[in-house]
Parts: structure tokens; sequence; C-alpha cells
């Protein structure tokens, strides 16, 4: 007969940061930012396996601006900022990971920060009982990565475009995402 093993892990990760963002609308401009602070998060094992670590979980911001130069069209970019060098694993006997990679910061340092880019667009086409959106938008969405033993940022880009149908209180959005990078770490 075959024997049978089975495991049953729990982990459990807890922590507590604080978001704060603020947005004034002027006249025909729009400015919004948003702040996440870093924090620590906890993460326990319990089952067949025991055991405790921490995440030093990252900071990051973002700043926007819009502008609507009329009812129908608003523009709009914004940038975001992660400090990806300061996520790192504690694991319980105190040793320090870089958990991109899943080594030892002794080793293969810490991760490199990212800046995201957005630039979009959405058109409303106002009619007397609905309103139909057409939006389109281009990116670029850095990821922390790891190639011939250094840590890089692997480069994505893509673009989104979408529409809608809005009626009363009733609003269907739909949406297409392309994303695409070269040479990427695995």
């Amino acid at each position: 007969g075959a024997l049978t093993t089975s495991t049953n892990t729990k982990y459990t990760f807890s922590g507590v940061n604080a978001t704060a963002g603020f947005l004034v609308n002027l006249t025909r401009i729009s400015i919004g930012g948003v702040f996440k602070s870093p924090f620590t998060g906890s993460v326990s094992q319990s089952g067949s396996n025991t055991g405790n670590a921490s995440y030093d979980m990252p900071l990051s911001a973002g700043l926007g601006v819009a502008y609507r130069p009329n009812d129908n069209l608003t523009i709009d970019l914004d940038v975001y900022w992660t400090q990806w060098s300061s996520f790192v694993l504690h694991d319980s006997a105190g040793n320090e990971w870089n958990p991109v990679v899943g080594a030892l910061t002794s080793q293969a340092g810490k991760p490199k920060d990212t800046t995201q880019v957005r630039l979009g667009a959405e058109y409303l086409f106002i009619m007397d009982k609905y309103v139909i959106p057409a939006r389109a938008g281009v990116f670029y969405d850095p990821q922390p990565g790891y190639q011939d033993g250094r840590n890089v940022v692997d480069d994505y880009f893509g673009f989104s475009v979408g529409s809608g149908f809005t009626y009363q209180n009733y609003s269907l959005d739909i949406s297409y995402q392309f994303r695409k990078g070269n040479n990427i770490s695995a």
C-alpha cells in the first residue's frame, strides 16, 4: 500500500500602516497625492511547521494632475514611487532576506526602487439620457528584479482602452489592458 502524508500549515500576516491623501480641485485642473507609510508586517506560521518572521514593507507615494479643458475631455498624468530598497524579510533566526530574490541581503543586496508613470485621457459623449465614455492610456510599470547577480528594475510598458455606458444610477464599464516587458529577470 501507499503511504500518504498530509500537512496543514496556516500563515497569518498582520501589520498596521497609514495612508494619507489629498485632492485639490481648481477651475480646470485637479491635483492629487497619496502617501503610504512603511510598516513591519508580522508573519506567523502554525501547523506542521511553526515559525515567525516579519517583513519590512516599503514606503510609497504618488502625485497626479488632471486637466479638464471642457465638460467632455479629461487628460491626466500621474507618477508613483515605491521604496523597494526597504523591502526586507527577517526570519526567525534573525537573518535578513531580499524577498524579491529569495536570498540573503548579504549575498543579493536589496531591491531597487521603482517609479511608475501613467498618462491617460477620457472623452465623454454626453447624450440627453445617457453618457458613453471613451478612455485610453499608456503606462510604464517597472518591477524590482534580479539578473546576472545584481538587483535590477524590470521595465514593463503597456496601454489600456475602454468604454462604458451610464444611464441614471446605472453604469457599466469595460476595458482592455496590454502589458509587456522585454529582457525580464527570472
